[in-house]
């Protein structure tokens, strides 16, 4: 009967260890999208790829303070290009846009097609009325076109139209986008060196990231945002330079670690780096508590304490034993005293 109850207790500590192997599963899956989530709050990315052959009109809500905007329609995968794309900020804030890199929409002229930019609220055109089309190299001079664009409200519209028979290539660019509030608050303010009739006050987690959000670049010189994480630290001696002079083909450092390839190769593959100083903090105590919770679930796993039932009938026992050692110490013990009396 009392060893039935002990492997009756010993089923049930399997089944507590059970459960406790699977409620940290269930927290593993948790932190591991506490480490991953900032990229998704930080920045939006949207594709505009074959399906503008299909005449499509897609609203896009945008949440996050950044993001990109990648266009890449192959030349021979439609009939025509005919699509529009509404970015929808929250309320309050404004959408300001750049181009970043290469630019192509090959076509002999705008009239054959083009990208227009414009503000659905207002109904003006950002862009010029006829569009904007060409090839333009990441190394050529940039036209005047290639500026900054920026809405009066928060929504900003995309527009693609083209003759497939027209298009010469593929059409590829990328532009990234900022929501942003001209009224101050607590923002970062971009210098606006070359925008001087427009106010762009951006979120603070979006300065020093190794990502231009400010059209100047001024998120990420540390001359304006006062934060020495936006320098560079030459590898040799106590340069250090702007995060503008990195990777720009030239060498600065006087050691030229400025243009290594460990050092501009991942930038390149991954433009968008989202930990700031707090995220990586959080992450840091992210992954502290998932070891100790991993060590404390492995630990009740291989070594589960006994249940109650099982203590009780073990002390029991263990008393029992003490009477029983007892009573024969006491038994043996007779024959030497009924000796010593004789």
């Amino acid at each position: 009967m009392r060893l039935g109850g002990i492997l009756r207790s010993g089923d049930n500590t399997m089944n507590s260890s059970y459960a406790l192997v699977r409620a940290w599963i269930v927290i593993m899956v948790w932190m591991l999208t506490c480490l991953v989530d900032a990229d998704s709050k930080l920045y939006r990315y949207v594709n505009i790829d074959e399906q503008c052959g299909l005449n499509t009109n897609e609203n896009v809500d945008i949440t996050a303070p950044a993001g990109e905007v990648k266009v890449t329609v192959q030349q021979t995968s439609i009939d025509a290009v005919n699509c529009s794309l509404t970015l929808t900020a929250p309320a309050g804030k404004r959408i300001s846009v750049f181009f970043e890199g290469v630019f192509y929409f090959p076509v002999p002229d705008c009239s054959y097609g083009s990208l227009t930019l414009r503000d659905p609220v207002t109904k003006q055109h950002l862009t010029p009325s006829q569009g904007v089309c060409g090839l333009i190299q990441e190394s050529q001079p940039k036209p005047e076109w290639m500026t900054l664009y920026y809405t009066a409200f928060n929504k900003l519209e995309f527009v693609l139209h083209a003759k497939s028979t027209t298009l010469m290539g593929s059409i590829v660019f990328t532009m990234k986008y900022t929501t942003f509030t001209d009224t101050g608050g607590n923002c970062f303010r971009c210098a606006d060196v070359e925008q001087k009739d427009v106010s762009v006050c951006i979120d603070k987690k979006l300065i020093c990231d190794s990502t231009r959000n400010c059209f100047d670049g001024s998120d990420e010189d540390f001359r304006y945002t006062s934060n020495k994480s936006c320098s560079f630290k030459c590898a040799k001696g106590n340069q250090t330079i702007s995060s503008e002079e990195v990777c720009n083909g030239i060498n600065t450092c006087a050691d030229g670690s400025d243009e290594h390839d460990d050092v501009c190769v991942p930038r390149k593959a991954e433009p968008f780096s989202t930990l700031s100083t707090v995220d990586i903090v959080v992450s840091i105590i992210c992954a502290v508590i998932l070891v100790i919770l991993t060590i404390v679930c492995l630990y009740c796993y291989c070594c589960p304490p006994p249940p109650r039932r099982y203590r009780k009938a073990y002390k029991r026992a263990q008393k029992e034993a003490r009477r029983a050692r007892a009573a024969q110490a006491s038994i043996d013990g007779q024959p030497a005293r009924n000796a010593q009396q004789v």
